[in-house]
């Protein structure tokens, strides 16, 4: 039997797999959920379907013909990443992820370097798809606010804190960063 798979992922959730054995007959087809994924919808030929699910697969048991598609669909919401407690150098920060790519922020596609940003624990962030950012990807975009420099000049403490400004980040994915040219870059992101 060929499988044919059709998809953008990782940048969408929308897999279609046309299915054709060389003769029609009843055959289970295992399909791997990654451990990311909180849902997945699934149908065959247009019309949807609901699996068995056992240890991280769904199977469809039925008679195959040539020509039949699969369509699996896996929500892909940006979410927030927490560090433990425990983890010092991230207590206070987020990490953003959608689907299995984990993001940053750098330096060169923000206002400010990534250390002086900060975003706010209901900030609402959009995913939206770049074709020029290297080959096409995925990048997280969203308010923030900005550490303000002026009055500090060359001093590492006062007693008054920053300021900050409103400004909006550009996160893109991790993979990805360090191709363009040198910038800062972060992970770990200050949270408001």
């Amino acid at each position: 039997m060929q499988v044919a798979q059709q998809t953008a992922y990782p940048w969408d959730g929308d897999i279609a797999l046309t299915v054709t054995p060389s003769v029609s007959h009843r055959l289970k087809l295992h399909l791997r959920i990654p451990s990311w994924a909180r849902s997945a919808q699934f149908g065959v030929n247009g019309e949807a379907i609901v699996p068995s699910i056992a240890k991280g697969y769904a199977t469809i048991d039925r008679e195959w013909a040539p020509g039949d598609v699969v369509r699996i669909t896996f929500p892909m919401p940006v979410e927030r990443l927490y560090a433990n407690p425990q983890v010092g150098e991230d207590a206070g920060r987020v990490a953003l992820k959608r689907g299995p790519v984990v993001y940053c922020l750098e330096g060169l596609d923000n206002d400010a370097a990534p250390q002086q940003l900060r975003i706010a624990p209901d900030a609402e962030i959009t995913a939206r798809f770049d074709a020029n950012l290297l080959g096409g990807a995925t990048v997280l975009e969203g308010p923030a606010e900005m550490a303000q420099l002026e009055g500090w000049g060359e001093t590492l403490y006062r007693t008054a804190p920053a300021q900050y400004s409103s400004t909006r980040f550009r996160a893109i994915p991790y993979h990805l960063w360090a191709n363009r040219e040198p910038s800062s870059m972060l992970v770990w992101i200050r949270e408001a």
